[in-house]
């Protein structure tokens, strides 16, 4: 079981989080809490202590060195966890897709940084699932959760083919939507209501053309000038994502 170091509070409260709705994907090995932040952090450190009987992990107190030795950056707060690698999910049974839901495919993404914006924009909007076709190198978690503000660890992440997906969501009653600018409608004139998926590509290879041949239609992020690039992936999902809940808050 490899080990993995999650770094700041906002990473140790969403795996906690996760873990009290019964949707945590990893073990919490430990909790390590840096001595010298005992009397600045007294909230913080009442917070994981009741966690740590709630949830039956260990909480250690260590000194500021030791801490500073298992983290790779100089943010953590003094508060770090020990995990295990997480548990990547295949598709939900048919009979599991929300009936009014909204999920999302990301293809070519292999940043972590990158996948970790646009999900914390896309939890943030309400999303039910994400789904991406190979699961993260070893390590980069930590990275994904840190990037996400803790919402990788709290969307409901699933590992597939994308064709697949689409004909499960498909088969669900959900129309497909792909973020593609040719033969596209802007996505604040493009109907967005849920159930609905998502297909959004990779800022290098987009997306391939057997996927966009299954969706319903195509949608695009209007520019305000005349723009021949495109958006960062983690901007343009952020973008299309706040559409997304426009049009669906009642």
């Amino acid at each position: 079981m490899d080990k993995i170091i999650f770094e700041g509070m906002t990473s140790v409260s969403a795996l906690v989080k996760a873990a009290r709705q019964n949707t945590l994907r990893r073990k919490i090995i430990a909790v390590y809490f840096s001595a010298d932040k005992l009397k600045k952090e007294k909230a913080r450190f009442s917070f994981l202590k009741h966690a740590s009987a709630e949830l039956s992990f260990p909480l250690r107190v260590i000194s500021a060195d030791e801490v500073d030795k298992m983290a790779t950056g100089k943010t953590h707060g003094g508060i770090l966890a020990e995990v295990s690698d997480a548990e990547y999910r295949p598709l939900p049974a048919r009979e599991s897709v929300p009936e009014s839901g909204f999920a999302v495919i990301i293809e070519g993404v292999e940043d972590p940084y990158s996948l970790g914006y646009a999900a914390r924009a896309l939890y943030a909007c309400g999303a039910d699932t994400l789904i991406i076709p190979d699961r993260l190198p070893s390590g980069a978690d930590s990275v994904l959760c840190k990037s996400s503000a803790g919402a990788s660890e709290l969307i409901d992440f699933r590992v597939s083919d994308s064709k697949s997906a689409i004909e499960l969501y498909k088969s669900a009653g959900y129309r497909v939507a792909c973020a593609e600018i040719r033969d596209a409608v802007p996505c604040n004139e493009a109907s967005l209501k849920k159930p609905l998926l998502l297909v959004i590509g990779g800022e290098k290879r987009g997306i391939s053309s057997a996927l966009l041949s299954m969706c319903d239609f195509n949608v695009k992020i209007p520019y305000g000038v005349d723009f021949m690039g495109s958006l960062s992936t983690a901007s343009a999902t952020a973008i299309l994502a706040y559409e997304v809940l426009r049009q669906n808050i009642e």
